[in-house]
């Protein structure tokens, strides 16, 4: 991929022209039994990039899914640590995807909702989540929050990492 000469505010393919993003949503991607298989249905579709949370609980009474990446549990959080296990997994399944051309579209939260008065509690997260995955070319975009969340009024509070 490369800047479109002619059009700068462009995207161009190496190899096919224009740059057109198709995105799903693939939330509990981090969690799912069959990444692959969900990467190559997705990419049979079309698909190049997925939207996917690295935290959460989504559609929980339906995939009984959790993706917690702190150290403890959602009911006892040690906020001090991450799980090493969980973290590995991500890179491996960013990796996976990465090699079927499919990007990313990162929610930092997808059930914790950080508030404005928390900011000092997550900013570990956040600083570590930077730390590990910006290496990654494939992750295109990074919100810290699901839209529904974004439109709260504790969002509209920034604070540098």
């Amino acid at each position: 991929m490369a800047v479109d000469p002619v059009y700068p505010h462009s995207f161009r393919q190496r190899k096919r022209g224009a740059l057109f993003v198709l995105n799903k949503t693939g939330w509990a991607y981090f969690g799912c039994k069959d990444p692959r298989g969900f990467l190559e249905r997705a990419k049979a579709q079309g698909v190049n990039v997925i939207r996917v949370a690295l935290e959460g609980t989504p559609y929980f009474s339906d995939l009984g899914i959790e993706m917690w990446p702190w150290g403890g549990s959602r009911d006892q959080p040690d906020w001090t640590r991450f799980d090493e296990e969980y973290w590995n997994r991500v890179e491996e399944r960013i990796r996976l995807a990465g090699e079927l051309g499919i990007g990313f579209d990162l929610v930092l939260h997808f059930t914790t909702k950080p508030a404005a008065s928390e900011i000092e509690r997550f900013r570990p997260y956040w600083k570590f989540t930077l730390d590990h995955l910006a290496k990654y070319a494939n992750i295109l975009t990074w919100r810290s929050a699901t839209s529904t969340f974004a439109t709260k009024p504790t969002r509209t509070r920034r604070a540098p990492i």
